[in-house]
């Protein structure tokens, strides 16, 4: 009864409640407009098969849950689409091939090409490849869209092999072709990270970071900004323009804080770096093992860095503040382990420091700071804290530096 081929309204409002469970529990309503997308007459066949295979179901919601995420996309909207698409087009191929496999003939004209049920473990693999295409297209739809298309070089390739999962496991099936003997087309996507990375560059002498600093300077009228929303397809709204939008995303990157945008979204963003080397700075700061560290620890850390040298106290207290929200992801108010190392690692102005702790303990940093300020101040009453060449000299030849192959003139 549920795969009536002629669907009038009542009938697609049937299918319609017995699918709303598996989207999402969304509204009889909202599923039967998602049905009505998908093309007259569709719909009877999944109907019957989730109520009877809990797979069809499961596929379902995946397939549901990246349509709606599609839609909500500030920009990629052409590849989030296409994703979309992909799971609009599975859908109409399992409606099909139900109705084929429990002889009911398509009402969409000419013969369903499809060869019947799918097996759950291809509905399987083909659910958890939409649930894998919503997490490619999530970073579209929320703020912070702009680190993940000037930083994410792999973009076009998820889209491009999760879309392939989806077409050859249903091709192994004989499950590949549209009512009408359209078959699936492979993955192809814009690689809209490339295209917008060559922009940016080139506003940077080649560098991102510098490239997002200089759209940011030259300001919501500039022609470059405007160029770059135009390619990134912000069409803007009645209330705000694509440029408008762009500077929002702009003035929410972590440079204030003088991170890398690549160094942060390797570190923060996909959780690269780290390592028990830096946990066991955490362990060094956390003297009470509290677990945490709080913002006044945070700027002992940057200090210690160096990074506060040469800023005045206004300037400390500023940069500090950006560098801990930056740090605080989840907005705690305290760093636990896991971020505190994440964003250490994204200090990258101080590699050196960072190389010796992890090389030689944390307690070598200071005893490097006592031989240097020791070597600066010989021969004088004050401690000094710059070391001129002759002491340099002098520190050389101690150390046993001055041989065959390093001469004095070397050292100078």
């Amino acid at each position: 009864a549920l795969m009536h081929v002629g669907a009038p309204p009542q009938i697609v409002s049937k299918w319609a409640e017995v699918l709303a469970p598996f989207a999402d529990d969304s509204t009889t309503e909202q599923t039967q407009l998602f049905l009505e997308r998908l093309g007259k007459g569709v719909g009877g066949g999944l109907a019957e098969a989730a109520q009877q295979e809990p797979a069809y179901g499961q596929l379902i919601g995946s397939v549901y849950r990246l349509d709606a995420l599609a839609s909500q996309a500030g920009v990629g909207r052409d590849n989030c689409a296409k994703a979309a698409g992909l799971g609009a087009d599975t859908l109409r191929i399992l409606d099909a091939g139900w109705r084929r496999a429990h002889g009911v003939t398509s009402s969409q004209g000419g013969a369903a090409p499809t060869s019947g049920q799918a097996s759950n473990s291809t509905l399987e693999i083909v659910s958890e490849a939409f649930t894998a295409l919503s997490a490619v297209v999530l970073p579209f739809t929320a703020p912070g869209w702009l680190v993940e298309v000037c930083c994410d070089e792999r973009n076009k390739e998820k889209f491009d092999a999760t879309h392939n999962v989806v077409v050859d496991a249903l091709k192994a099936e004989g499950l590949n072709a549209l009512p009408g003997g359209r078959p699936l087309s492979r993955g192809d996507y814009h690689d809209l990270t490339r295209v917008v990375r060559r922009s940016v560059r080139s506003h940077g002498s080649g560098d991102v970071t510098k490239g997002l600093l200089a759209l940011k300077a030259a300001g919501v009228q500039s022609d470059a900004l405007k160029d770059l929303a135009a390619l990134l397809g912000l069409d803007g709204t009645q209330d705000c323009t694509g440029a408008q939008m762009l500077m929002t995303e702009l003035d929410s990157l972590p440079t204030e804080a003088g991170l890398d945008v690549e160094v942060y979204y390797n570190s923060l963003v996909l959780g690269v770096n780290g390592g028990a080397a830096h946990r066991a700075v955490f362990q060094w700061y956390d003297k009470k093992s509290t677990g945490i560290i709080d913002h006044r620890t945070f700027t002992l850390v940057l200090s210690d860095l160096g990074l506060l040298e040469g800023k005045t106290e206004v300037e400390s207290a500023a940069y500090t503040k950006a560098s801990f929200s930056a740090a605080d992801t989840h907005g705690m108010g305290h760093l636990t382990c896991e971020p505190f190392c994440a964003y250490y690692a994204t200090l990258t102005t101080s590699r050196a420091r960072q190389q010796l702790r992890a090389c030689m303990g944390l307690a070598a940093e200071d005893e490097l700071r006592t031989t240097f300020t020791a070597f600066a101040s010989f021969g004088s009453r004050a401690e000094l804290l710059d070391m001129d060449s002759g002491r340099w000299a002098k520190l050389a030849r101690e150390c046993g530096l001055v041989t065959g192959g390093l001469v004095v003139c070397d050292i100078d």
